[in-house]
């Protein structure tokens, strides 16, 4: 297993207990947690900063960050749109090979609501 998995959430008491599991499970440094509100830029950034300074690069960034709830619509289209397009952004930065990264994959992952549309739920479906 020579991966090593950040990650970022904006939940630090879950996020530190599952890097911790992580190392338990596959060895001391192979996971590190991040405090990251992909809402926030500056925060977002320095999460790969903190990444690339522990791990001496990124091969894979995973957008996952998401949220389910249409009565607060702004921060719904801001977490699940606007943070795949931070992350997206910043992973090409630090991923690209012209920006001294090694090059590597972006993988943005999706609901199944996003190919089959939900009245119940319009802007969860359209983000």
């Amino acid at each position: 297993h020579g991966a090593k998995v950040s990650l970022c959430d904006l939940n630090s008491e879950v996020g530190e207990k599952l890097a911790e599991q992580f190392c338990t499970k596959y060895g001391q440094g192979k996971a590190l947690f991040c405090q990251c509100d992909v809402t926030d830029y500056p925060q977002f950034e320095e999460s790969f900063q903190k990444t690339v300074s522990a791990f001496g690069g990124l091969d894979i960034v995973i957008n996952n960050a998401g949220i389910f709830n249409d009565r607060f619509w702004e921060l719904e289209v801001d977490v699940n749109l606007n943070g795949v397009i931070r992350g997206t952004l910043l992973a090409l930065r630090f991923l690209g090979r012209e920006k001294g990264g090694r090059g590597g994959a972006v993988v943005t992952t999706a609901s199944t609501l996003g190919l089959q549309p939900c009245a119940a739920v319009p802007i969860y479906t359209a983000t």
